[in-house]
């Protein structure tokens, strides 16, 4: 029973490596971008213990834990900031596909409100300037506010 204990008390750099890869599995199996912090951490943990090999255990695990809570933290923040970065998704938002496409109204737009035929679909139209446009008008879809298309004439 001593030789378990002394095992699990005899922490080498090697044990922290072994952390690190588990975790590092861990996170290819969740796909959550969490476990990927303490893994780091605990890479850099066997770093420092493989450079000085005299660090008693306490003290390793002490180091780990902060270690996990800054590298969570930063990486937090930065992936916070890639996303920010990113263009916004209108994948699945049909209605923001439309901007910038120009068609011709089968309806008028009258007092600013319509609707519009785009492929299969009619939609609601509201025009930018609340502005009256005549059927057969070429127009440009502006911008989108949910299901309701707004658009703009355009001069010909």
């Amino acid at each position: 029973m001593d030789d378990y204990l002394a095992w699990f008390l005899d922490v080498s750099h090697w044990h922290w490596f072994a952390l690190a890869v588990a975790l590092g599995g861990l996170e290819m199996l969740s796909m959550s971008f969490f476990l990927i912090f303490p893994s780091l951490a605990a890479g850099l943990v066997g770093l420092i213990v493989y450079v000085e090999p005299g660090i008693d255990w306490r003290v390793q695990v002490l180091i780990f834990a902060v270690l996990s809570v800054v590298t969570t933290m930063l990486g937090r923040s930065w992936f916070r900031k890639l996303r920010a970065v990113e263009a916004p998704m209108t994948v699945n938002i049909r209605s923001q596909t439309y901007t910038g496409r120009r068609v011709r109204l089968g309806e008028a737009i009258e007092n600013g409100q319509g609707r519009i035929q785009l492929d299969d679909t009619w939609w609601t139209a509201r025009s930018l300037d609340k502005a009256t446009i005549a059927a057969g008008a070429l127009v440009e879809i502006a911008d989108a506010d949910g299901a309701t298309l707004i658009v703009q004439a355009v001069v010909e």
